[in-house]
């Protein structure tokens, strides 16, 4: 059973890696943030990516919003919350901390998807950078812990 949750969760990522609407006719969209979720660090490595993306080809540096509290796993694995895990890892890898914004409340996937709706404008363009895992976990989730989005 657990190989088939992996599957899907490959699956959803890989398709969202390949259909990404990060890009329009190959240039990425002036995004006003990206968001870097999860205690996976790979969130904070395409944030990071995206975010040299967006300055070089449109002139500006996005905020990239750090997500994440102290969930069920994490809160046995790390002493700080998931969000500053996430923009420690951006800043080891160059991103200057104003341009970063930590929302590390959510105790859970729907609290991290409030947050980053709350945080953010009517006006924002949103990228975010989910993770292999995170992509299975916030399709079952979303829908019970933020239903309204």
């Amino acid at each position: 059973m657990k190989a088939k949750f992996y599957e899907a969760a490959n699956l959803v990522h890989a398709t969202l890696r390949f259909y990404s609407n990060c890009y329009i006719d190959g240039k990425i969209v002036p995004a006003t943030q990206i968001v870097a979720i999860d205690d996976d660090i790979t969130s904070a490595m395409w944030a990071a990516k995206l975010f040299y993306e967006i300055r070089q080809v449109h002139g500006f540096s996005p905020m990239v919003l750090c997500v994440g509290g102290k969930g069920l796993m994490s809160k046995h694995t790390h002493k700080k919350s998931e969000a500053d895990l996430l923009s420690f890892v951006l800043q080891q890898l160059g991103v200057d901390k104003s341009h970063i914004v930590c929302l590390g409340e959510g105790r859970n996937s729907g609290d991290n998807v409030l947050a980053v709706a709350k945080y953010s404008s009517a006006t924002a363009i949103t990228l975010w950078c989910a993770t292999q895992r995170l992509s299975l976990r916030l399709e079952r989730t979303q829908v019970q812990q933020a239903p309204q989005l």
